[in-house]
């Protein structure tokens, strides 16, 4: 089903390949300083791109749960020889499967990609996470999951679902699903993901995205209603009353985060303005 999401979003969805920053999203763009080669039935590895352009995932997720390896100054280097998945989160193991099987061959997530204890690091990539979403080919929405313990693939919350022949007698047409009216995409806006500060320019930015939600899976984009497609006529006063009036229900683990939070988007918006923009004001 992804798939053939994908491929009729790649055929028929002309302004999913727009950005809030450009008119055109480049199919290969230029990956992020830093992704994780997922190559099927190898270890993944950390790879210094340096300009290598290529086609990736991006992952939006919660930290916390159990204690999970991350990138460092001690491990950065080991990374780049290889990735040991038993000590990854569930939900970073999950995303390098479904990369695998979409056939992504890269995948960037913040914990891996980020050296986390250099803060020189942090404040040249936290700018640049903007463009790391709007650029990735799809974003993988952890969006149920309150930690990285719970995964992508959390088991469905509903037993109100009933599958259902499209036709008795020919199995080959597949299935239709039943489930109660109350069953909407606002579950995904209440999500535990869609509540945390960090991730509302993760989800402002991606063009496409698969929310793992708890009674099923969300595809949103720009062209199928649910997400912000930001034309070229787009007014940055209402733009960005919006996203603060969202934002500001949203919570943060450091206040300090306020800002940087909001610094991939503003980076974008910059792009479209003559405005200033000044602590969060223009």
């Amino acid at each position: 089903m992804i798939q053939h999401w994908l491929q009729y979003c790649d055929e028929c969805h002309t302004t999913c390949f727009e950005g809030l920053s450009q008119p055109e999203i480049d199919a290969t763009p230029v990956l992020p300083t830093r992704v994780i080669a997922v190559p099927a039935g190898e270890s993944p590895r950390l790879v210094i791109t340096n300009g290598l352009r290529g086609r990736y995932a991006a992952l939006s997720h919660c930290w916390g749960g159990h204690s999970h390896i991350m990138c460092t100054k001690d491990t950065v280097g080991q990374f780049q020889g290889g990735i040991p998945l038993n000590e990854l989160s569930k939900t970073v193991r999950d995303a390098i499967y479904l990369a695998q099987k979409l056939g992504i061959p890269y995948l960037w997530v913040d914990s891996l990609c980020i050296v986390q204890d250099d803060k020189q690091d942090w404040l040249e990539e936290a700018p640049r996470m903007g463009s790391v979403y709007e650029h990735a080919y799809l974003t993988f929405a952890a969006t149920a999951a309150v930690n990285g313990d719970v995964g992508l693939f959390a088991p469905l919350q509903s037993e109100d679902i009933v599958r259902v022949p499209c036709d008795p007698e020919r199995p080959l047409l597949g299935s239709m699903y039943l489930a109660p009216s109350t069953i909407t995409f606002e579950e995904v806006n209440t999500s535990p993901l869609s509540r945390r500060g960090w991730v509302l320019q993760e989800r402002l930015l991606s063009r496409r995205t698969l929310h793992f939600a708890a009674t099923q899976v969300y595809w949103e984009c720009q062209e199928t209603g649910t997400n912000r497609s930001y034309g070229r006529d787009y007014n940055l006063q209402e733009t960005w009353r919006a996203i603060v009036t969202f934002y500001s229900t949203c919570s943060l683990t450091y206040l300090s985060d306020k800002l940087p939070a909001l610094e991939g988007v503003v980076t974008k918006l910059k792009a479209r303005t003559s405005l200033e923009y000044h602590l969060g004001h223009w």
